[in-house]
């Protein structure tokens, strides 16, 4: 990335596979020929980098983990006189005038737009925290008529220890796409065990429940965990209606007998 020694560069990392690289490959087209028309060449430039192939290293030292990533690349002084690079990650539309917006303004002052934004990420999140918890604490409220119950960290012990046969507990993200494919069915499954006073079918949110989920070693999403008698281990089986419905029901005999 040379170029970025002298002005900020905005960069695509792509693979010639992907499918939202090859939709976007015309619009970063336009991109490039927009900021040239506007003589805006000076400010920053339009790059690429194919990370399978002579791209592979380059996408390996910007921790490119996804396709396509999109990033700012700004130049910064070292005492060693090489100098390095600053990075500034767009994560908005990716329609032409998106694009336009960010590359001019994020070039003007990086460290600036890199605050600003992270600014606004934090005062999102932290808003989402808060509904979420606000979400969260009527759930709790309502779980004597809920065929599947919320868990928190406060009364995590009342649904799961030695006397609990089988709690069958979601641990989730709302925004995880798995998660809300999930929901339907992990509902269904709560229906159906309602009545059976050894069987507890839950959910956990772990974007509110964050010490909770690290607990139990939640790393991914949904993470589904079974604890009988209050020993748990993870399921890994069929996500549908008739897979879930039959593990919980294998289960029972083993808390029986625990």
């Amino acid at each position: 990335m040379d170029e970025a020694k002298a002005h900020p560069v905005f960069v695509k990392f792509y693979a010639p596979w992907c499918g939202h690289c090859k939709k976007l490959a015309p619009t970063w087209d336009d991109l490039a020929d927009k900021v040239e028309k506007a003589g805006q060449t000076g400010l920053v430039s339009i790059a690429k980098v194919d990370c399978t192939a002579d791209g592979k290293q380059t996408c390996k030292d910007y921790s490119v983990r996804g396709f396509p990533t999109l990033k700012l690349l700004y130049p910064i002084a070292t005492e060693d006189g090489k100098g390095t690079f600053g990075e500034v990650p767009y994560k908005g539309a990716r329609s032409i005038d998106a694009l336009y917006k960010f590359a001019i303004e994020a070039a003007q002052n990086p460290s600036a737009y890199l605050a600003k934004a992270k600014q606004e990420e934090e005062e999102a999140a932290a808003r989402a925290k808060v509904e979420a918890e606000k979400a969260e604490k009527e759930a709790v409220q309502n779980n004597k008529n809920a065929v599947v119950k919320t868990v928190t960290a406060s009364n995590f012990a009342e649904f799961v220890h030695k006397e609990a046969p089988v709690t069958f507990v979601k641990f989730y993200a709302p925004w995880c796409g798995h998660c809300k494919k999930l929901a339907p069915t992990w509902e269904q499954l709560g229906e159906q065990f309602k009545d059976d006073a050894s069987v507890t079918i839950a959910k956990s949110d772990c974007t509110v429940h964050k010490d909770l989920c690290s607990k139990h070693g939640v790393r991914g999403y949904p993470t589904l965990l079974v604890f009988v008698n209050g020993e748990s281990s993870k399921y890994e089986g069929g996500r549908d209606l008739g897979a879930l419905s039959d593990f919980v029901k294998g289960k029972k005999p083993a808390a029986a007998a625990a």
